[in-house]
């Protein structure tokens, strides 16, 4: 009878040393998923930073370019005029 309750016995610390070897593994495993969502998070804010600032440089981009399209256009507008002025010249020396 002793040797088949020591033989539980034996078998129960066996079961035992093994979840405790699987505990173990599971919190390695868990830890490194954890640096890992880290890692996945600290990434996502850089990526969402990045493209608040491409946003902002876009933003910044149209503006500039709607200048730019207004002074083509008052400059386009000095050119005609000074065409004007010159047939106006010619005609008037000839």
């Amino acid at each position: 009878m002793n040797r088949s309750l020591l033989g539980k016995v034996r078998e129960l610390n066996r079961q035992l040393a093994n979840r405790d070897e699987q505990v173990g593994e599971l919190t390695a495993a868990q830890e490194i998923a954890k640096l890992e969502a880290e890692r996945h998070s600290a990434l996502v804010t850089s990526l969402r930073q990045r493209i608040s600032d491409f946003e902002s440089q876009h933003s910044g981009l149209e503006v500039t370019a709607g200048r730019a399209q207004q002074q083509i256009a008052s400059l386009q507008q000095e050119y005609d005029d000074a065409q004007q002025l010159i047939l106006q010249l010619k005609a008037q020396i000839t």
